[in-house]
């Protein structure tokens, strides 16, 4: 996958999650800028998501369970680590942190 059809692919997946996560729960307080996505919870918990273009991957740090690295599989970002999606992992600890289900598609 050439550089451009990188960005794009992943400026997409990671707008589309800034939006749900904004319409998902008012407490979130969610910062899309300059291809970084900022998750911040109530309790001071910090999640990045940051495209890295070496390894075409989106490159995710969570304050629960560490650094994850996923790549575009399809029309899914899968863990290099096994066969959990970026959503998947996002929406599961976010529900965990929140104490409500979180839905991202």
């Amino acid at each position: 996958m050439s550089d451009p059809a990188f960005d794009t692919k992943a400026e997409a997946e990671m707008s589309d999650l800034a939006d749900r996560l904004e319409a998902a729960s008012p407490v979130l307080e969610v910062d899309f800028d300059a291809g970084n996505l900022t998750i911040e919870l109530p309790d001071g918990g910090q999640y990045l998501l940051n495209k890295h273009y070496i390894h075409r991957q989106i490159w995710l740090s969570s304050p629960r369970s560490g650094a994850h690295h996923f790549e575009l599989e399809g029309a899914l970002w899968r863990s290099t680590r096994g066969e959990q999606t970026l959503r998947a992992l996002l929406a599961a600890e976010l529900s965990q942190a929140l104490g409500a289900r979180i839905d991202l598609g």
